[in-house]
C-alpha cells in the first residue's frame, strides 16, 4: 500500500492529470443496462468494448485510443458505482483495461496504516445472473486487465464450443485481476472462475490483491483450470497469485480448486488459501502428471509466505516427481485430509524418486490425518521446517477473519503470540517476503524499542504482527537551514495552490489539508527553535506501530506524541578531538 504523500510531487502530478484530461481517452461507461448498438444517447459495457475493437463510436460511447501500432495499446473502460447486469457474454476482441469505481478514500485514514487513503469496499459489480458467463477473449487471444471490480454469478454452460468451461473468464491470452472480487461462479466442467486456453504464445494470469470466494466448477479446477493438451509444449503459462485469498470456494464433488497442467509456472505468495472443498478423492491444489492431464518436467510451483489451513479434500497439495516445488515461510497445516500428498509409489516420495521439492521453514505436521508428507531428506540434511504436529490452529492461528475494511477485504487469518516455541511469530529467521498480505512492510531485524534484547523477524503464513519499533537513522547530517526552511515552504505554496485549484478531487481536500498543516508547522517551529548547526529529523517516521491481539480483533497503536508520552533528554555535548587536518 502505498503511503499518501503528495508534497513537491503534488504539484507536478496534478499538472499532469490537467494534460491527460485535455486528452483524455477513457471509455466512459453511461448506462447500466445491456444495451447492444440500439440506444446513441448512452454507453453500455458491451458498446464500449466494441467501440474499442472498432477504434470509433458504436452506440453511444466515445472514441477512446486510436494508434495501436503493434495492436497492443489497452484501451480504458471506466464504470461507475453499481450493477451491470449481463444477458451474455462479453467477447473482448481488443486490448482492455476495466476499471470499476475507485474503492481508495482519501479522506479517511487506512485502518491499517493509519495513513491515507482508506480503501474502502469495492462499490462496481459485474454480473452474469447465474446465466452466462462474463468475459470471452478466446478468438483474439487479447490482453484483459481488470481493476476495482465485483464480477459475480457467472456461468458457463455446457455447450460444443468450450465444453462449460470457465465461469467468469474463458481466456486465451493475458488476464490480470486487480483488487477485485470474483464471487460465486460456476462452470458446467472446469475453471469455476478461470478457463485459460493454451494458443501458441506464453501468457500470463495475475491475481493480485483479490478475493476469490464461492465459486464450482463441476470437474477440474473450482478456482482456476487449465487447457492440458495444448499447454504441453512450448506455451508456458504463468501464474502469479500475489496477496490474495482464495476462500470457501468448490463443493464435495468436484475434483480440484486450482487445477495445474501443461508447462505451468506457478508463484503463489502472500496469500490464504482456507476452507475450500473438493471430493473426497479430490485436491485443493493440483499440480501432476497424468495421461488425460500431461505436466511439462519443466514446471513449477513457488509457494511463499501463505497460509493454507481448514481446507477439505483427500489432500490439499497433490504433486509428484514431475517439475520443481520451492515452499518457504508457508503454514500448510490443519486441513481435513492429508496438506499434502505424494501420487506415485503409494504415496512414499523415497530419494530414488528424485522428487526436486525444497521446503524452508513451513509450518507443518509430519504426524496425523493432516500431515505433509515431503520426500525423504539426503543422509546429511536436517529439515528446518517447524513441526506442529502436537499444536492445534486455534493456539497458533486465530479464527478465519472475514473480508473487512482493516484486512482489505480479503479474509484471513493472524498469527498468535505466545512467545513459545512452536509459535508463528518471529521465529528468529529472516528470508520472508518483505511485505505480508495486508502490504505491511515486515521490517525484519529492527529492535523492538522496549525490548534490546529482542528482535522483529519473520513469521510463518501470510501476516506480520507488528511490534512497536524504532529504527535506528543512521545517515544523520548537517544540512542547509535554509534550504531545508525552502523545502517547507515549497511544500505549503504548492499545497495551497492544489487546496485551491477547483479541478482537485473533492475527497482528497482533508488529507491535503491536513498535511498542509504539518508542513506549516515544521516551519514555524523550525524558525522558532532553529539553532546553529543543528540536525533536524523526525523520529516516528520510520516506527512500526504496535499491533495488539485481542480475541480475533486487533488493535493498531502508531508511535506519536498522540499516543505516548514522549519527552526529550539531552545526553550532553561532543567533543572535537586533534589539531588541524586530524581533527
Amino acid at each position: 500500500m502505498k503511503n499518501y504523500k503528495k508534497g513537491l510531487l503534488a504539484a507536478m502530478i496534478l499538472s499532469a492529470m490537467s494534460l491527460m484530461a485535455a486528452e483524455d481517452k477513457t471509455i466512459y461507461v453511461t448506462t447500466f443496462a445491456d444495451e447492444d448498438g440500439e440506444n446513441n444517447n448512452a454507453c453500455s459495457l458491451r458498446e464500449a468494448i466494441k467501440t474499442a475493437k472498432l477504434d470509433k463510436s458504436y452506440g453511444g460511447c466515445n472514441v477512446g485510443r486510436t494508434l495501436r501500432l503493434d495492436g497492443s495499446a489497452a484501451d480504458v473502460i471506466q464504470l461507475e458505482a453499481g450493477e451491470y447486469k449481463l444477458d451474455k457474454e462479453l467477447i473482448v476482441e481488443s486490448a482492455l483495461k476495466i476499471y470499476g469505481k475507485t474503492p481508495l478514500n482519501y479522506a479517511s485514514r487506512s485502518p491499517i496504516t493509519l495513513l491515507y487513503p482508506t480503501r474502502e469496499a469495492l462499490k462496481s459489480t459485474i454480473s452474469g445472473q447465474g446465466k452466462t458467463r462474463l468475459f470471452n477473449s478466446m478468438a483474439s487471444q487479447s490482453s484483459l486487465e481488470i481493476h476495482h471490480l465485483i464480477l459475480k454469478d457467472g456461468y458457463a454452460a455446457t455447450n460444443t464450443l468450450d465444453k462449460g468451461n470457465g465461469g467468469t473468464f474463458y481466456v486465451a491470452g493475458p488476464l490480470s485481476i486487480n483488487t477485485s472480487e470474483i464471487v460465486n461462479s460456476r462452470a458446467a466442467a472446469e475453471g469455476g472462475a478461470i478457463y485459460s486456453v493454451a494458443m501458441n504464445t506464453e501468457r500470463n494470469i495475475v491475481i493480485q490483491d483479490s478475493l476469490i470466494q464461492k465459486n464450482q466448477a463441476s470437474s477440474y479446477g473450482s478456482v482456476l483450470a487449465m487447457d492440458c493438451q495444448g499447454n504441453l509444449g512450448t506455451t508456458q503459462t504463468n501464474v502469479k497469485i500475489n496477496s490474495s485469498s482464495i476462500v470457501k470456494n468448490g463443493s464435495d464433488t468436484t475434483n480440484s480448486i486450482i487445477d495445474f497442467c501443461g508447462y505451468a509456472t506457478v508463484e503463489i505468495v502472500n496469500s490464504t488459501i482456507a476452507k475450500n472443498t473438493a471430493s473426497t478423492t479430490g485436491h485443493i491444489v493440483r499440480m501432476t502428471n497424468e495421461v488425460n492431464r500431461p505436466l511439462s518436467k519443466f514446471s513449477s510451483l513457488t509457494a511463499l509466505s501463505n497460509t493454507i489451513v481448514e481446507n477439505t479434500a483427500q489432500s490439499t497439495l497433490f504433486y509428484d516427481n514431475t517439475g520443481f516445488r520451492y515452499f518457504n515461510f508457508n503454514v500448510l497445516a490443519f486441513n481435513q485430509g492429508l496438506s499434502c500428498e505424494y501420487a506415485l509409489n503409494q504415496g512414499n516420495p523415497t530419494r530414488a524418486q528424485r522428487v526436486e521439492f525444497s521446503t524452508i521453514r513451513n509450518a507443518i505436521q509430519t504426524t496425523g490425518p493432516s500431515r505433509c508428507v515431503l520426500p525423504e531428506l539426503d543422509e546429511d540434511t536436517t529439515s528446518n521446517n517447524l513441526d506442529v504436529s502436537n499444536n492445534i490452529i486455534s493456539s497458533l492461528l486465530t479464527n478465519y477473519i472475514e473480508p473487512a475494511i482493516d484486512n482489505r477485504y480479503l479474509g484471513l487469518y493472524y498469527p498468535r503470540d505466545n512467545q513459545t516455541a512452536t509459535d508463528l511469530v518471529d521465529i528468529g529467521v529472516s528470508g520472508c517476503i518483505e511485505q505480508d498480505q495486508r502490504g505491511i512492510d515486515r521490517v525484519i531485524g529492527s529492535t523492538l524499542t522496549f525490548d534490546p534484547s529482542a528482535k522483529n523477524t519473520c513469521e510463518i503464513g501470510s501476516v506480520e504482527i507488528r511490534r512497536l519499533t524504532a529504527a535506528d537513522i543512521t545517515d544523520l547530517q548537517n544540512k542547509s537551514l535554509v534550504e531545508l526552511n525552502d523545502f517547507y515552504q515549497e511544500n505549503i505554496d504548492d499545497l495551497e495552490e492544489i487546496i485551491a485549484d477547483k479541478n482537485t478531487p473533492e475527497n482528497e481536500l482533508p488529507g491535503l489539508k491536513e498535511e498542509l498543516k504539518s508542513y506549516q508547522d515544521l516551519l514555524k517551529y523550525t524558525k522558532q527553535y532553529q539553532k546553529y548547526r543543528a540536525i533536524y529529523i523526525n523520529p516516528f517516521i520510520l516506527a512500526m506501530p504496535q499491533e495488539t491481539l485481542t480475541n480475533d480483533k486487533i488493535q493498531i497503536k502508531a508511535l506519536n506524541s498522540e499516543n505516548y508520552e514522549v519527552s526529550v533528554k539531552t545526553l550532553g555535548v561532543g567533543k572535537l578531538i586533534g589539531t588541524g587536518n586530524s581533527t
